[in-house]
């Protein structure tokens, strides 16, 4: 009896969060340039409705997308995906998606257009001997430039790519890994 309710008090609180984390809701974000608003809106209508429910009509937008804060009723361009977290350029207009199961790990949008895509197999030289599930275990920092308009990731095996935020192109990369191991 004691093990069963040592493992419910020290266990059920991490499930309970993975289901809460991997659900769809609405969320929004700023620009870093202030004029403009990001809504990613939870796909499912029934949890639309509950938002809807909760906050009032007035503050659910109709579309995912990039909104003018000056004009909410009007997207400037929209999607018809979900992610749970985006990165963005200056003025949103560019934004990088990560974990597009469908396309690639990594998914680059310019208005809302797809422009670019890499899976982790294209950036990380050790793939196939790592067995690693959780995604963001493979990145250790990401990094948006907005004077220079690039996205610098850093791998956790120390390769390091510079994006080229409104093509998605690697404009540079070295392999610190690699040349550390040749040093050693």
């Amino acid at each position: 009896m004691m093990k069963k309710l040592l493992f419910v008090i020290l266990i059920a609180p991490f499930l309970c969060q993975g289901l809460v984390e991997n659900s769809p809701y609405s969320w929004k974000q700023k620009t870093r340039d202030g004029k403009h608003i990001f809504i990613m809106n939870a796909l499912d209508p029934k949890q639309l409705e509950r938002e809807r429910k909760n906050v009032g009509n007035s503050l659910i937008y109709n579309k995912s997308g990039l909104y003018n804060i000056e004009d909410t009723s009007n997207p400037i361009w929209t999607i018809d995906w979900y992610t749970f977290m985006v990165y963005m350029s200056l003025d949103g207009s560019s934004i990088v998606r990560f974990n597009n199961h469908k396309k690639g790990d990594i998914t680059f949008y310019k208005n809302g257009q797809e422009v670019n895509y890499y899976q982790k197999s294209d950036l990380i030289n050790f793939m196939k001997i790592m067995e690693i599930n959780n995604s963001l275990t493979y990145y250790e920092s990401i990094d948006v430039n907005d004077e220079n308009n690039i996205l610098i990731l850093e791998t956790a095996h120390k390769e390091k790519y510079v994006f080229d935020l409104d093509t998605g192109k690697i404009i540079d990369s070295s392999n610190l890994h690699g040349i550390i191991s040749l040093i050693v």
